[in-house]
């Protein structure tokens, strides 16, 4: 009995395995890691999927950011030169 609910809890948590694998593998600049884990059929796998779409979202603020402070550097440096 006891094995058989260890490989059950084993095979639950599976999906929490691979996004903890997943995410220690990101760098910090890498802003295109995604924990992909499929259309959801449970918690942790709807979990997965709610986390991709935040990251998504961070991703683009970050890009956006960015972007505006490398504009913003481009216009204070052009009228000192």
């Amino acid at each position: 009995v006891s094995g058989m609910a260890a490989w059950t809890v084993r095979r639950a948590l599976r999906p929490v395995e691979v996004m903890a694998w997943r995410a220690s593998a990101w760098s910090a600049d890498d802003l295109t890691g995604r924990f992909d884990l499929g259309e959801p059929h449970d918690e942790l796998t709807r979990l997965g999927q709610v986390l991709d779409g935040l990251l998504a979202r961070v991703s683009r603020t970050i890009i956006a950011e960015q972007r505006l402070t490398a504009e913003l550097a481009h216009e204070l440096r052009s009228p000192l030169t």
